[in-house]
């Protein structure tokens, strides 16, 4: 594992769209320059495994989900964080820049740290924080630290206290 003071990094890149078929995953090289560059190395698509797409699908589509109000409670909640950093950071007058990082845990709206049971059958040890961290960052100019309770339960701990 290279620092991020390297003027090279391996890293893999992770995405699945709304057609949510499976996951797109790239192996790729980054060479910072000047001028900068990035290879991939390899690249493959792998398909979700049954019942998931269509588990994804409903989730995302159905009518009536909770959906379209979580994805906007997450931009806005990523919002009320960063006006709270914010306003922290005025009243002291210290400028973000000297800042290292924030560290979010936020907003709660799930803790299934030990799984359950749901229409579908078995739901997996799961807990889900909302508060866009990519928010945060843009609006304070400042780097982002999130998920600590989502490592923790991936981990098999419990989410809270941390273990």
């Amino acid at each position: 594992m290279n620092s991020l003071a390297s003027r090279t990094h391996t890293a893999i890149g992770l995405m699945s769209g709304t057609s949510a078929d499976g996951v797109d995953v790239a192996l790729v090289r980054i060479a910072l320059g000047p001028p900068p560059r990035a290879e991939v190395l390899d690249f493959r698509s792998v398909r979700y495994p049954a019942g998931l797409r269509r588990r994804v699908l409903a989730a995302a589509g159905e009518p009536g989900s909770p959906t379209p109000e979580i994805c906007s409670l997450h931009q806005e909640i990523g919002e009320a964080f960063a006006g709270a950093a914010m306003s922290l950071l005025e009243a002291g007058q210290i400028e973000s820049r000297s800042v290292d990082f924030i560290g979010s845990h936020g907003q709660t709206v799930r803790h299934l740290p030990e799984g359950g049971e749901g229409p579908e059958g078995p739901l997996a040890p799961s807990t889900l924080q909302i508060g866009d961290p990519a928010v945060i960052a843009e609006r304070t100019g400042c780097t982002v630290i999130s998920d600590f309770r989502a490592r923790d339960v991936a981990a098999g701990g419990m989410g809270a206290p941390l273990t």
